[in-house]
């Protein structure tokens, strides 16, 4: 029955288990006062002290009834106050017909603070707590001038039955405050530890999800770079031989769209592994000057093509040297470069660098449709471009700035968009500065007059169009190649003929790339082994190295960047 009425009470309370104690408690406290003034409303008549029954009774009844009203209308607050100025005044005229502060019944003044606080909170029962001294202290002034206890005494049975009354009461009182905070309380924890194994079920589904969503982009960019390879190597041999003006803007025609694809499927993967947490930074020396000044240069052929001034300013305040991802770095400044001159039809880019305090900003100016103010943040969501009509236009994803931003913050910095629509925008990148000085050996461009004529390199390669790509890129620099099955056949021909450099594919049959090349290095070997393959995600590269490669080179295959990463693992007497 009690339970039921608390939970009567307790209807339309909102879920929030500290004001479901705080009202229960009220109401314990009311029930309470009810039993305790029963008692001594009956112990007040005893003795003939009518006139502090007639306080009594309607003390008890008026904050016990306004108690449950003021619960019922949502108004837990004000009920809770009003029970603990109530209980006060109830104490006090217990204490009174007890005969003052020598009585047990003063007993009662330690639950009214208790309950002002667990009931309503700090504030209330700090100005109850004052109140709870004031009225003992007045007691006790009101003994010591009565000069005796007041306002008559008790019959030693009276005294005996009220000391079994007072100290059960208050005991139970104080034991079920607590009980009733240590159930909800225990509500709380378990609640708790259910939101935390749900957060953690989720999270791990998220994980997994993520997982899964990074192993299909794997093998869907292994399986898409080989047939791509094969487009833009026998595209790139194509132009290479004699053709006449339309066979010649078609094959182009093809090579463009190729690397479109190639930058739309690195991209995806590039967000994919920032997403599912796979990205890495590997910090080295850097140039700001060096690594904006080759930007520039290669970005001078589509701003001249489209009318472009392309510019850089560096202040000299900015070091020689920081600590920093140069590939992330440069694929930053590189998305902010092909936007700023696919956006702008006339005018100028200026890229920009400057020191503020330990905080080193680039930034890339143009002056082209720019964007309204509402699209400044929406451009650097996945997908999105300032709108749809840009898309139509200009072409893209829209995964590019989403990328950038996402790089800047994982180096510990931002990438934030100005720009007045008609006039142009600016992006500004900014990072810690970390300045160091020069590694040991300065990175050189390979002279142009470096050839790889004469050398013989061993291709492991299963893939027929594959076969065919390389040996025609190389043999077109005059280089002698043989071409090997699989892992197995790779190692063969590298015991009879001692090539002098070894392009290795990670995945083919009877023997991967991976075992071949510990083989190798196990019997000795020391020639130059690179990978040359299409495992091009995170982890692909150290395996590699682990493995005993000398580099790593993706496919679809760049031809510049094949050359230069053999031209940079020869010994320089070997090139011609």
């Amino acid at each position: 029955m009690f339970q039921n009425l608390l939970n009567w009470l307790d209807e339309g309370l909102p879920d929030d288990p500290l004001l479901i104690a705080r009202v229960r408690l009220q109401h314990l406290s009311s029930l309470m006062m009810l039993l305790g003034g029963v008692v001594y409303t009956g112990v007040v008549l005893n003795t003939g002290d009518a006139w502090i029954a007639a306080l009594l009774v309607p003390t008890m009844l008026t904050g016990t009834a306004s108690l449950f009203l003021f619960t019922r209308r949502g108004q837990h607050e004000t009920g809770g106050k009003l029970t603990s100025w109530t209980l006060l005044l109830f104490v006090t005229l217990c204490v009174l017909a007890r005969g003052g502060m020598d009585s047990n019944s003063a007993v009662w003044f330690l639950v009214v603070p208790t309950q002002a606080f667990m009931a309503v909170g700090f504030q209330h029962g700090a100005r109850v707590t004052m109140a709870t001294f004031l009225a003992q202290g007045g007691l006790w002034l009101l003994e010591r001038m009565a000069g005796d206890a007041f306002p008559m005494g008790l019959s030693a049975q009276l005294k005996l039955a009220m000391e079994l009354v007072d100290y059960p009461l208050v005991t139970g009182m104080l034991a079920l405050a607590f009980v009733v905070y240590g159930d909800i309380w225990r509500t709380v924890i378990r609640r708790l530890e259910t939101e935390v194994i749900e957060r953690q079920r989720a999270e791990n589904e998220a994980k997994a999800a993520a997982q899964a969503r990074y192993t299909f982009l794997a093998t869907m960019s292994h399986e898409i770079r080989t047939p791509l390879n094969g487009v833009l190597g026998l595209t790139e041999v194509l132009l290479q031989t004699p053709l006449d003006e339309e066979q010649d803007e078609l094959a182009r025609t093809v090579r463009s769209s190729g690397k479109l694809l190639r930058t739309l499927l690195d991209d995806v993967l590039d967000f994919s592994k920032i997403d599912s947490g796979h990205m890495s930074l590997m910090y080295e020396p850097l140039s700001p000057r060096r690594l904006c000044g080759e930007l520039v240069q290669l970005w001078q052929g589509p701003a001249s093509e489209s009318g472009l001034d392309l510019r850089l300013e560096m202040d000299p305040q900015v070091p020689e040297w920081v600590l920093g991802d140069t590939t992330r770095l440069g694929q930053i400044l590189g998305n902010l470069l092909s936007n700023a001159i696919k956006f702008t039809a006339k005018g100028s880019v200026l890229i920009r660098g400057e020191r503020v305090q330990q905080t080193l900003v680039l930034s890339v100016q143009d002056t082209g449709i720019g964007m309204p103010a509402e699209a400044l943040e929406r451009v650097f969501d996945a997908f999105q471009q300032a709108d749809g009509t840009t898309t139509r236009s200009f072409g893209g994803t829209g995964l590019g700035l989403a990328i950038s931003r996402r790089l800047a913050q994982l180096m510990g910095g931002d990438l934030r968009a100005e720009s007045v629509q008609g006039r142009g925008s600016t992006f500004t990148l900014t990072l810690p500065l970390r300045p160091t000085s020069a590694p040991s050996v300065l990175p050189e461009n390979a002279p142009e007059s470096d050839n790889l004529q004469g050398l013989r390199v061993l291709v492991a390669e299963d893939n027929k169009v594959n076969q065919l790509v390389v040996r025609r890129l190389l043999e077109r620099e005059g280089v002698e190649v043989v071409v090997a099955e699989d892992g197995a056949e790779a190692v063969a021909i590298w015991q009879r003929n001692q090539p002098d450099l070894l392009l290795m594919d990670c995945q083919m049959p009877k023997m991967d790339g991976f075992e071949a090349t510990r083989m190798i290095r196990s019997l000795g070997g020391t020639l130059p082994i690179l990978a040359l393959t299409a495992n091009s995600m995170p982890g692909d590269r150290a395996n590699c190295i682990q493995a005993g490669m000398n580099d790593h080179v993706s496919k679809p295959i760049d031809p510049d960047t094949l050359l230069a990463a053999m031209r940079s693992h020869l010994p320089k007497r070997r090139i011609a």
